[in-house]
């Protein structure tokens, strides 16, 4: 995995995108992506992690670039943005990491 810091906006805004495409998405073998990252308590640790709430899923972005356009404006509009302006952030998301994380 990578970290790498957003602006808020964006963070929140590909938050909202990635929530609206884990309810969306087929899961594989019925294996919800939120549930898997959700923080398990370390026996012993001091450190704690940051909750799924505050990690996006760079494997699950990937998926809205991949549907049809109609789908991505809907999902745009249903969480109060534009289809352009997730593709900017996407698109700036993926400049920051290696080729091959997103898009």
């Amino acid at each position: 995995g990578v970290v790498y810091p957003l602006e808020e906006q964006t963070f929140r805004r590909l938050q909202a995108i990635s929530a609206q495409l884990t309810s969306t998405l087929y899961h594989s073998a019925g294996l919800n992506p939120s549930l898997f990252r959700r923080e398990r308590p370390a026996l012993n640790s001091p450190h704690r992690r940051p909750g799924p709430g505050h990690v996006l899923d760079a494997d699950l972005l990937n998926h809205f670039p991949q549907m049809e356009i109609s789908e991505q404006y809907k999902m745009s509009k249903a969480i109060g943005s534009t289809r352009d302006q997730v593709m900017d952030n996407l698109r700036e998301l993926a400049s920051s990491l290696s080729p091959s994380s997103l898009i």
